[in-house]
């Protein structure tokens, strides 16, 4: 693969075991003909304002800001992918060091804070936020467009209405967020829609990231007109065969699933559809990780890499790391991880 001699340098100099060994090259017969390659990495890297938590666990040393910055930033680099989708990266953070890091490297990218005026610059607000970013290589794509998707703002103008004016007051105080950039490919001329999303964390509200994952399809849907091949990115705090899963990978969710229930009435009256054939990268050739979170009291998948099955097929992924390495010092974060959340990486061959 043209990635791999790419990445080799890279991986080098990153030195973490996964980083450098456990790639998996995925074999099929007939080997599909692909036109071209997208390498594209997700990665919730922890808030810094939500670390204490960790404390009780994880040296104080290795949660300092700039030492997680510096771990961080290596981890990201080494995977020299085409594509950085990030979630939970801190307004300032990004201003000050990772538009500047990564613009050195060769990217433009576009950064939503998380619940807020996405025209915002710098202020009091900015610096009490996190948010989400897309960072694609300037030498591969050029930015068509983009749109930021601030979910409470689309709640009642919903389709199908919700049905729970209690419901709707508590769902506008989610400043969850999605971001969705159309890029254009500089070779081909060819585009691509890229999004990435940090769904509502509460294990109990299962029905407000199903709303907020059909906000975020039929968002996709209005900017993407062109039908456009898709790649969707995130942490979507939802494991495997939960309401969002299986919307996402289904296509259809029914109005009378149990997760789109609030206070024992529904909360629309028709069903939730959406055309975008999407398929995980993880889930339909190695199958999705044990974990892409780990921390002291709970661990499990939460994150993922959707791409449109008449598009794109996964030529390689990364392997992640299992769970004697992950609670080496507990849990995560540790000295060599800084988030609890595990990067996710593949190779998407167009086709």
């Amino acid at each position: 693969l043209m990635w791999a001699r790419k990445c080799v340098s890279s991986c080098i100099r990153f030195k973490r075991q996964y980083a450098t060994t456990n790639w998996k090259r995925i074999e099929r017969t007939p080997k599909p003909q692909v036109r071209g390659e997208v390498s594209v990495l997700t990665y919730n890297i922890l808030s810094q304002r939500t670390t204490d938590p960790f404390k009780l666990y994880c040296n104080h040393e290795y949660l300092d800001q700039n030492y997680r910055r510096k771990n961080l930033v290596e981890e990201i680099k080494s995977h020299n992918a085409d594509v950085i989708c990030l979630q939970e990266l801190d307004h300032l953070e990004y201003l000050d060091h990772y538009k500047i890091i990564f613009g050195d490297l060769g990217y433009n990218s576009v950064y939503v804070p998380q619940g807020r005026d996405p025209n915002l610059v710098r202020g009091i607000e900015s610096t009490n936020a996190h948010g989400s970013s897309i960072f694609f290589r300037k030498d591969k794509f050029s930015q068509v467009s983009h749109k930021s998707i601030l979910y409470p703002a689309f709640a009642r103008s919903f389709t199908p209405k919700i049905l729970s004016t209690k419901f709707l007051n508590f769902f506008t105080r989610m400043w969850n967020i999605g971001v969705i950039v159309l890029l254009e490919m500089n070779d081909t001329k060819e585009q691509i829609c890229v999004a990435t999303t940090h769904l509502f964390w509460h294990p109990d509200h299962e029905h407000v990231r199903i709303i907020q994952a059909h906000i975020l399809t039929e968002e996709i849907q209005k900017l993407n007109v062109n039908n456009a091949p898709v790649i969707l990115t995130g942490d979507f705090n939802s494991v495997p065969n939960s309401g969002p899963y299986t919307y996402f990978k289904t296509g259809h969710l029914p109005h009378s699933y149990k997760g789109l229930q609030y206070e024992h009435a529904a909360l629309i009256w028709q069903d939730l559809n959406h055309p975008l054939n999407l398929a995980s990268a993880y889930g339909t050739t190695i199958g999705e990780p044990k974990f892409t979170n780990y921390t002291g009291d709970w661990n499990g998948t939460l994150d993922y890499i959707w791409y449109s099955k008449p598009h794109f097929t996964p030529l390689s992924l990364k392997q992640l790391m299992n769970k004697e390495t992950a609670s080496v010092e507990v849990a995560l974060p540790n000295k060599d991880y800084s988030s609890d959340h595990l990067s996710l990486f593949c190779v998407l061959g167009l086709l």
